[in-house]
């Protein structure tokens, strides 16, 4: 995808890797402050995250990408996805250990739903215990440590080990261009964060 010519900046503004954005906020963001961007799940938040970074890496500038759920791999398939390169770009993952995550906490809506679960902590144990237990229904976190979910699912359905598994993907990515990426992976539902009980015992029930 080709960038649009940046807005106009004074000394004193910092595009933000959009230009309709800077056009209203007439010439882009305040230098040396701090920005909370809140919004729904899959209102953009992280694509124009990383939009400002790209405009960053662009003019030079050392920057830092710190990810508290998806993995440096599945970033680069959302960018690849739009077209943008992310050389320039550092990403840090501060993803939960594998000792930090409680099953009985994390989940109860599935024990809710009547469900036998069996639990995996990382990308390379779901595809462990999908071969060994070939469920009906998988749910995978597309943020894993060790392999993200969309790695997973793919090496799902390359190895036919479970080819009446049903894939749901759970994730912080909500736009189309989100749900093209787990539908082209094999996924057949896509959740975006956070999911109550209501919602996935719905989907749970329709795919099940």
């Amino acid at each position: 995808m080709e960038r649009k010519e940046r807005a106009a900046l004074s000394p004193d503004s910092l595009g933000t890797g959009n230009t309709g954005l800077d056009d209203v906020l007439a010439g882009g963001l305040t230098r040396n402050r701090l920005y909370v961007l809140e919004g729904a799940p899959g209102s953009g938040k992280t694509t124009l995250a990383l939009q400002f970074l790209m405009e960053g890496a662009a003019l030079g500038e050392s920057v830092l990408y710190v990810t508290l759920s998806e993995t440096e791999s599945e970033l680069q398939g959302v960018a690849e996805s739009h077209g943008w390169d992310l050389r320039g770009i550092s990403v840090r993952e501060m993803l939960p250990s594998a000792d930090s995550l409680q099953p009985d906490e994390q989940y109860t809506m599935f024990h809710m739903a009547g469900a036998d679960v069996e639990v995996a902590y990382d990308g390379p144990q779901a595809l462990q215990k999908v071969a060994a237990f070939r469920p009906r229904i998988a749910v995978l976190d597309l943020g894993m440590p060790g392999m993200s979910g969309l790695d997973v699912a793919r090496r799902i359905r390359e190895s036919k080990t479970a080819d009446d598994c049903t894939l749901i993907a759970l994730t912080g990515w909500g736009q189309e261009s989100d749900r093209e990426l787990t539908r082209d992976a094999g996924f057949a539902d896509h959740l975006t964060k956070p999911v109550d009980f209501q919602e996935m015992q719905a989907v749970l029930i329709r795919l099940g």
